[in-house]
Formats: C-alpha cells, sequence, structure tokens
C-alpha cells in the first residue's frame, strides 16, 4: 500500500508541475516518429485522441487503486495509511473535475464512448470515495480535515460535472453519492468542528480558517450563486439551471433540519467561509452564504431565530463576521457593494442585536478580550 500511494503521489506532483500528460505524449510521438524515421508528419488529431486516451486511461487505473483501497481498509489492512489515503482520492476527485473542465472548454474532445467510460469510472469513484469516508469515520483517528477536504471535493465534483456537461451526466453519479450523503454531511460539519479541541480557540480558528482559504469548497460558491438568483432574479448568476445541483442542496438541507449538532457545524463552515470571502471582497458571494446559511439551514421561528439556540459554534464565530462586515460598509465607496453587505448583515442583525442588548454574550467576550 504504501508503495502505491508513493507511486501515485509522485504521479499527482507531476501533473501539478504541469509534465505528467505532456511527457506522456511526447513519448508517445516520438516512438512514432522514430518508427517513420521522420520528426514530421505526426496526425495532430491522433496526437489529440492519444491525450484523451492518456486521460481515460490514468482515470481507469486510479479507479482501480481507489477499489483496492477501499476494500483494503475494510478489511483493515491499512490502518497506517488513512490520511495518504483520503489525501490520493481527493487528488484523483481533483484531477477528474479538471478534465471536464478542459472538455468543457475544448483543452480535451471526448469521442462519446470515451466520455460515457470517464462517467462511469467517476460514478464507480464516487461510491468508494464515499465509502472510505464512511469506513474510516468509524473509527477512533479519522484525519478530520483530510475527511473534511474529500467530501468537499465530491461535491465539487458533481457540481464540475453538470456545469460541465449538463444535468443528464451529472444525474447519473446521484445513484453513487445518494446512500454516502449522510457521511459526507458529518465530514462537513461536525467532525470539521472537532478537529483540534484540544488546542485554545483562537489558535484552532486560525488554523481551521487558513485550511479553508487555501482549500475554498467550489460547491458553495455555486450554492451562494443560486441564493442570489433566489434573492433577484436578474441578477448575473439568473443563467445558472442546475436542477440536480439543486435537487442534492435540498436532500442535504432535509437531512440537517433539526440536527442541531450539525446545522451548528455546517453553519460554523459556512460563516468561515464567509469571511474568507470579505477578505477578498468578494460580497456577492458574502450576501449567498449567509442567505443560504439563515434561510436555507436555519428559517427556524422568530424567537429561536434570533438566540440561535444551541448553535454554540456559530455564535463563538459571529463576533469575528459581524464587525468585519460593518467594517467593509464604512470603508466601501461602491454603493452597489454596500447594499450587498447591508443586506448579509442584516441577516445577521437580529442575532447579533438579542446577544449584544439582551444577553450580554458578545459584550462580555469583547470585555474579555480587552
Amino acid at each position: 500500500m504504501g508503495h502505491i500511494l508513493g507511486c501515485t503521489e509522485q504521479l499527482f506532483q507531476a501533473g501539478a508541475n504541469g509534465t505528467s500528460e505532456t511527457i506522456a505524449l511526447k513519448t508517445h510521438l516520438s516512438k512514432k516518429s522514430k518508427r517513420r524515421n521522420s520528426n514530421d508528419g505526426v496526425d495532430a488529431s491522433e496526437g489529440q485522441r492519444s491525450k484523451e486516451g492518456g486521460v481515460l486511461n490514468k482515470v481507469k487505473m486510479l479507479t482501480a487503486i481507489l477499489k483496492f483501497m477501499v476494500e483494503s481498509t475494510e478489511m483493515g489492512l491499512a490502518s497506517h495509511f488513512h490520511e495518504r489515503m483520503l489525501k490520493f482520492t481527493s487528488a484523483y476527485l481533483k484531477y477528474a473535475i479538471s478534465s471536464f473542465d478542459h472538455h468543457s472548454t475544448g483543452k480535451l474532445q471526448f469521442e462519446d464512448a470515451d466520455l460515457k467510460d470517464m462517467i462511469l469510472c467517476t460514478k464507480s469513484s464516487t461510491s468508494y470515495a464515499g465509502k472510505l469516508i464512511n469506513l474510516l469515520m468509524r473509527g477512533p483517528s479519522c484525519p478530520l480535515f483530510e475527511a473534511f477536504d474529500l467530501a468537499n471535493d465530491l461535491l465539487d465534483l458533481f457540481t464540475a460535472v453538470e456545469i460541465s456537461l449538463g444535468s443528464a451526466y451529472a444525474s447519473k453519479l446521484v445513484t453513487a453519492l445518494n446512500p454516502w450523503i449522510p457521511d459526507l454531511v458529518l465530514a462537513l460539519g461536525p467532525c470539521f468542528i472537532n478537529n483540534n479541541m484540544e488546542e485554545e480557540e483562537e489558535y484552532s480558528y486560525t488554523s481551521r480558517f487558513n485550511h479553508i482559504k487555501l482549500c475554498f469548497p467550489t460547491w458553495l460558491l455555486t450554492c451562494a450563486k443560486l441564493e442570489l438568483h433566489e434573492i433577484d432574479d436578474t441578477s448575473e448568476s439568473s443563467h445558472l439551471q442546475l436542477p440536480a445541483f439543486k435537487r442534492l442542496r435540498d436532500t442535504i438541507v432535509s437531512l440537517v433540519k433539526g440536527n442541531t449538532k450539525v446545522v451548528d457545524g455546517i453553519g460554523y463552515v459556512v460563516l468561515m467561509c464567509s469571511a474568507v470571502c470579505i477578505e477578498k471582497k468578494d460580497y456577492s458571494t458574502v450576501l449567498g452564504l449567509l442567505h443560504f446559511l439563515c434561510v436555507k439551514l436555519l428559517s427556524r421561528e422568530e424567537e429561536e431565530d434570533r438566540e440561535w439556540k444551541e448553535l454554540d459554534t456559530m455564535l463563538v464565530s459571529l463576533p469575528r463576521i459581524y464587525p468585519m462586515i460593518e467594517r467593509e460598509i464604512g470603508e466601501e465607496r461602491d454603493g452597489e457593494e454596500v447594499k450587498k453587505l447591508e443586506a448579509a448583515r442584516e441577516l445577521l442583525l437580529s442575532v447579533w442585536t438579542y446577544h449584544v442588548y439582551e444577553t450580554g454574550r458578545f459584550r462580555m467576550m469583547e470585555e474579555e478580550e480587552e
């Protein structure tokens, strides 16, 4: 197992350096050139087909490796490699996302038969990745950041397939993904916030925040765009029609409703992602994310809504993000951007004022910091 993981890590590293596919293609063309005793006349279309064929073969190989890893884990034979297996699976899914994106932009041109094979491998890999998360989260020492990343990568892959290829292809992944959605939800929320529980809260928040900055879940960007369309159907996101993703989003929301611990965990992640977007001055995404949190995930009765009862982790993070929004409103000069920030602030205002003026929770926290 260690040898296989080492080889795949080198493979992905070569790909990150932009060498893996070009080396394979150049080697292939060089052999053909020698057979013809000429350096010219290589058919461009044949070279292109060779490139797509190389990608497909790589995906088939990685799918087989992932299957082997899951089976080994199920038999208890890979207990020392959990973190590396999760990282391998994330790297593989990112490679698949990149390949589908390249197909949609014309950098790759899969024929219909090859594209169907790609989707078939992706469907199998989706199921294997979900099962891997399920198996590892049963154990006492699941690598939580890596499980969080893989859960996001699975949702990113699903979103990328629908955006790049359409809803029909995305729907083929639903049957593979659905059985593992409860495990994905746990990896996205409660397990992520439980990471580094023994550390100081300030350091723990910083480590999670920096992790999200490096590995921002792109499916949440899509989710934010859909929320903006619901707020204003004339927005730039009005062209985004993703029925399969909407159904998946609604399934996740319905699954977590009523489970305060899970809502608290996912809500904490959404607030942290919002803070990252404020730093980037991406105020549209901030508004979309907070609308998803407050309207979709919470949608409680008015009295409970302003308390965020039992949502302790979210409440801890609110004094970080609310003042950030206030500061940006005061400093931003673009009137349209200010409106987005004000709309985002309005979604959090009742909770903020309740805990400032009625419970004194936030005021006391501020005094402790001083």
